[in-house]
């Protein structure tokens, strides 16, 4: 009994880390398209699909669409964009609503999960620079707070937590 209880219990920890949200998961048979790869393809408009993430570097709205231009890092298992490494690129995301540009602001982490579109070409600063377009299917904008990741205090006689510290 104590070993079904034990299983239970630490299913029921490791449940609640590193999901990928709902919203942002595909059926097993989906195949995704690898960011580093796209950029070599000859791609037409198509039911391709790619998961990819990145931090905001802009937002621009039209009056049937948005635009927001992300520039790409790698996702972890949770789907979060791991932005401690280099960024391979940018890439346009088109969603076919507003998103308000003080929401979507640069410097903020995404994950979008999409169906590529026709390349653009584009500047970045006065750089031309080829971009690879997704359709957005799903948006996951990132909490600020979620960035944040502390370690909790180990003090001589017992341990605390980052928001309840002592000293």
């Amino acid at each position: 009994m104590w070993k079904v209880i034990a299983v239970l219990s630490i299913s029921f920890i490791f449940s609640g880390c590193n999901l990928m949200p709902e919203n942002l998961r595909v059926a097993e048979k989906v195949e995704l398209l690898p960011f580093d790869e796209v950029g070599d393809m000859d791609l037409e408009p198509t039911n391709y699909q790619a998961l990819w993430g990145g931090v905001i570097a802009s937002t621009v709205n039209f009056e049937d669409r948005t635009l927001v231009e992300v520039i790409y890092f790698p996702l972890s298992e949770s789907g979060r964009p791991d932005i401690d490494g280099e960024s391979l690129g940018r890439f346009r995301v088109y969603v076919g609503d507003f998103v308000d540009p003080f929401v979507y602001r640069p410097g903020r982490t995404v994950t979008v999960l999409g169906t590529l579109g026709v390349r653009e070409k584009g500047l970045v600063g006065r750089y031309p620079y080829d971009y690879t377009v997704l359709h957005c299917l799903e948006l996951h904008l990132w909490n600020d707070m979620e960035q944040i990741s502390m370690p909790p205090r180990m003090d001589q006689y017992f341990q605390t937590s980052p928001a309840f510290s002592y000293q």
